[in-house]
């Protein structure tokens, strides 16, 4: 073999080796941690961990960097060792958990899926094992806040993703070809994951947490609901105020950051060069929030009625504006070029930013269109501000509908001057 390529191997296998002793350190370092805090010491801890995952990485190499009999010899004594193990500590202990056990099989198969060559893929599920392992009390939590209605939404949700979804038709149909049934429940599936963090942040913070908190949250899920809710709460404790506002602009504010970061997944470059337009709103909105911010950290506790984004009627009811909003886009666009983007996308402002937000970013790869498709969801910004201004007004209290107000219209207002200048 040339010096060159035995030197390009030894580097990769050098390479797969490391990723799989980091991967096993760090699952080992957690595991440790974990038996400590709790008193009961497991099967496998700081030094198992490391030494099983480059018995898998070894026993890859060793096969010629393919997964064969050896690598399966390994991960059989692995499972042997480990079910003997979870035994004896059942027989000595009682009922125990399986979570260390399960650990050290990944182990011993991230570390061969690293030796053969998918080391990115390794690094990504060992460090979502670690993640998932190490927010065990909070995902208690939040399982214990789940109502039997979450549940059963989310069980029928991911019943549609993946049994409806798939069988869409995926070929454009209907006026100016504007509906694909298919790319409209990917688009369905993506804005309800993305507001689920939302709601799930929501539900495992809980009460307790401060107005802030809260708000920031919610803004994930809903800065409409987030609006209405505080502005209620404000009508009923009114010495509120401010940190109410403030929870309420923040939350607001997370609406622009949620939109690129949902952009950025149909259309990077779209997202990217949509920063410049939403960064005069969002730094406004978000500097009418510190000085709640300053003020207080906690200040007291509001409810935010989240419906479950995996309930099948928000979820349906995306869609149809969704359609809507497509078609209405490309017709304006055929009959009134950019002037009827610009109303479509105003309308679609006061009752969704995704939808239309979406569709700017499908519709940016097409010919024509220039800065008009940054002008109509920044439009749609300034109408969806205008909306919550209104919320605020009508049904929250006088203090706390002044703060919000003149945080959102200076956002408005900021927004129509970045349509002016641009």
């Amino acid at each position: 073999m040339p010096a060159p390529l035995a030197q390009t191997l030894a580097g990769d296998d050098a390479a797969s080796l490391g990723v799989a002793l980091a991967i096993g350190l760090l699952l080992g370092l957690q595991r440790e941690r974990s038996q400590r805090a709790t008193g009961k010491r497991g099967p496998a801890g700081a030094r198992t961990f490391p030494i099983v995952a480059l018995l898998g990485a070894l026993a890859v190499l060793a096969g010629g960097g393919e997964p064969g009999w050896l690598a399966a010899v390994g991960f059989l004594g692995v499972s042997a060792l480990t079910t003997a193990a979870y035994v004896r500590a059942s027989r000595d202990e009682g009922a125990v958990g399986l979570t260390t056990e399960v650990l050290l099989l990944l182990a011993y198969v991230l570390g061969a899926v690293a030796a053969a060559g998918q080391r990115e893929a390794a690094t990504v599920v060992g460090a979502a094992a670690l993640v998932l392992v190490s927010l065990k009390d909070r995902l208690h939590t939040f399982a214990g806040r789940l109502s039997d209605e979450d549940e059963a939404a989310v069980l029928k949700f991911v019943a549609v993703a993946l049994l409806a979804v798939p069988l869409l038709p995926d070929r454009a149909m209907g006026p100016f070809d504007a509906v694909n049934l298919a790319e409209i429940g990917k688009m369905v599936v993506l804005v309800a994951g993305i507001s689920f963090l939302g709601y799930v942040a929501v539900k495992t913070i809980g009460v307790g947490r401060g107005f802030l908190v809260t708000g920031l949250f919610g803004g994930i899920a809903s800065t409409t609901a987030t609006t209405a809710a505080f502005s209620r709460r404000s009508r009923e404790a009114e010495a509120l105020a401010v940190p109410l506002s403030a929870g309420t602009l923040l939350g607001c504010s997370v609406l622009y950051p949620r939109i690129l970061a949902l952009v950025a997944l149909v259309s990077p470059a779209f997202a990217t060069r949509l920063v410049p337009w939403f960064l005069p709103m969002a730094v406004v909105t978000l500097a009418a929030a510190v000085p709640g911010l300053l003020a207080t950290r906690r200040g007291g506790t509001a409810d935010v009625p989240l419906e479950n984004p995996f309930e099948l009627k928000p979820a349906l009811w995306f869609a149809g504006i969704y359609a809507v909003i497509v078609v209405a886009a490309k017709a304006a666009h055929a009959w009134f070029g950019s002037a009827g983007l610009y109303v479509a996308g105003a309308i679609a402002g006061t009752t969704d930013m995704d939808a239309i937000s979406i569709t700017a970013a499908r519709l940016s790869g097409g010919e024509g269109h220039g800065d008009a498709l940054y002008r109509v969801v920044v439009l749609a910004a300034v109408t969806n501000a205008l909306v919550k201004t209104g919320i605020a007004w009508t049904t929250g209290s006088r203090p706390f509908a002044r703060r919000v107000a003149a945080g959102l219209l200076g956002s408005a207002a900021a927004g129509l001057a970045t349509l002016w200048v641009l």
